[in-house]
């Protein structure tokens, strides 16, 4: 039965349901809440009532899905970012130096009268930015 559940796995980490999955454990909870012996099976086709509600859940719990997979992948340093990379440094008493204003001496060429707008970003030559 399909799940809509992250799954941890040991070897790689969190694992999330395509979003097929997600709908089909979700249509299954629905056609099991709604049974009833004497009635048919409810209908979760997209284009039924329930099956646009189903779809609605079904996208919540994937919203929810990225966002916790977001979240540990903070935990990561090699993908972490901005105030998680951070605080993955202050465990080991590293701070990050504060951006610092740079220049760059260099001598133009082209033509005449070109402008360079304010703060343009330098390239070398090799490609290297300073």
């Amino acid at each position: 039965m399909p799940s809509s559940q992250l799954t941890f796995y040991p070897a790689f980490g969190l694992k999330a349901p395509v979003t097929d999955d997600i709908r089909d454990a979700v249509a299954a909870d629905w056609v099991a809440a709604f049974l009833d012996p004497d009635l048919p099976p409810l209908n979760t086709e997209p284009t039924t009532p329930a099956g646009q509600l189903i779809d609605a859940e079904a996208a919540e719990i994937e919203a929810k899905n990225a966002a916790l997979m977001y979240l540990a992948n903070q935990f990561n340093p090699g993908v972490a970012s901005g105030r998680w990379q951070d605080a993955l440094g202050y465990i080991y008493f590293l701070r990050r130096k504060l951006a610092e204003p740079s220049v760059a001496t260099c001598q133009l060429t082209g033509l005449n009268g070109a402008v360079i707008p304010y703060g343009a970003l330098v390239k070398s030559i090799a490609g290297a930015t300073p």
